[in-house]
């Protein structure tokens, strides 16, 4: 019965030599830790744009003159590259201009990854009227603009706007750059808009500033005594769209002139010397009005005239009475006449 405690006790030493000497085996064998690989990576731009950050597994570098970004030290990976690349963002002097590049896509390749670039341009505005008088930024209202994309951009008139200038597409022959057309969809001046929509375009990579001619037109009014046809009338009263009034004073002739008037829907009124009365005028274009104003003196006189038409017919209208009056009364007299005769013959048949 004791023979075999003792029979372990013997053993044990000699298993656990065994299990030293087999892990100092394993270990010759397997050698030294095996290093990460290391594999260079070439990222090109499109479109090229220089020193723009490209940030691959957290680590950033710019790119050259060429728009290549260069990691010479990047670590082998199995993961996609496009989700080792961050979109950045970045506002940068190109070709001497402000620009606001973002990473918008990566295109995966084996060979050279390309990073499609979107390039937004700083751009402003100046307007003038069809004669080419210009027109203040500071009294015109928001700009409305649409690009080929689908994009709306609102901006005050004396604002610059970032708008997108190209769009990289796919091809079978390589990456494309397009570049995108904006159209000018309204601008607002004293309540309407002064542009007809999508009219104007242009590409924000080749203007800063875009030149935007506004719909203004001239209005000629002429005002004549409604009865007399004489001069009459003080000032002409506008109502703009917006709700805003002004006056124009008319002159010795009863003419007045604005040269200027952002086309839309007004409301005019001539003041002076009789009622009000407030008529509609649409500007669209350059035009001249005629208008009757009807002083206090032709409301009087047309009431003085009204006022005799109406007695002459009353007057009218009781001579006739009379004088159809005095025609039946003959008949009637006979008629009692023939009466008489009949009943005095029924009296002598009778009799």
């Amino acid at each position: 019965m004791t023979a075999l405690p003792a029979v372990r006790r013997r053993t044990w030493p000699v298993a656990l030599t065994l299990a030293v000497l087999t892990l100092c085996l394993a270990l010759v064998h397997a050698g030294p830790a095996r290093a990460a690989e290391i594999v260079p990576v070439r990222l090109e731009t499109v479109p090229a744009v220089a020193r723009f950050p490209v940030t691959l597994d957290g680590v950033t570098r710019l790119t050259d003159g060429d728009g290549v970004a260069h990691f010479t030290d990047a670590v082998a990976s199995e993961d996609d590259i496009t989700r080792r690349i961050t979109l950045t963002e970045n506002i940068m002097e190109v070709n001497g201009r402000a620009a606001r590049v973002r990473l918008d896509r990566v295109y995966d390749s084996q060979t050279a990854p390309m990073l499609a670039l979107d390039v937004s341009w700083r751009v402003g505005f100046r307007f003038s009227r069809p004669d080419g008088e210009p027109v203040d930024p500071s009294t015109v209202g928001d700009v409305t603009l649409k690009g080929e994309t689908g994009e709306i951009v609102k901006v005050a008139a004396r604002d610059e706007a970032w708008l997108q200038a190209n769009r990289v597409i796919r091809r079978t022959a390589g990456p494309q750059i397009k570049p995108l057309r904006w159209s000018v969809m309204s601008v607002e001046f004293e309540g309407s808009n002064v542009v007809n929509a999508g009219q104007q375009r242009f590409y924000p990579t080749d203007v800063e500033t875009v030149d935007l001619q506004l719909l203004f037109f001239g209005l000629d009014v002429a005002v004549r005594d409604g009865l007399y046809g004489r001069t009459a009338g003080d000032a002409v009263e506008l109502v703009y769209p917006d709700g805003g009034v002004r006056t124009f004073p008319l002159d010795g002739s009863g003419r007045m002139t604005a040269a200027a008037l952002p086309r839309g829907t007004y409301s005019l009124t001539i003041l002076g010397e009789g009622p009000r009365m407030a008529r509609p005028l649409a500007v669209s274009r350059n035009q001249s009005v005629d208008l009757d104003f009807y002083t206090w003196l032709d409301v009087a006189t047309v009431g003085v005239a009204a006022l005799t038409l109406a007695l002459g017919l009353a007057l009218a209208g009781r001579l006739r009475r009379r004088r159809n009056a005095q025609n039946s009364a003959p008949s009637r007299r006979s008629l009692r006449r023939e009466s008489r005769r009949v009943r005095r013959g029924r009296g002598v048949a009778e009799a």
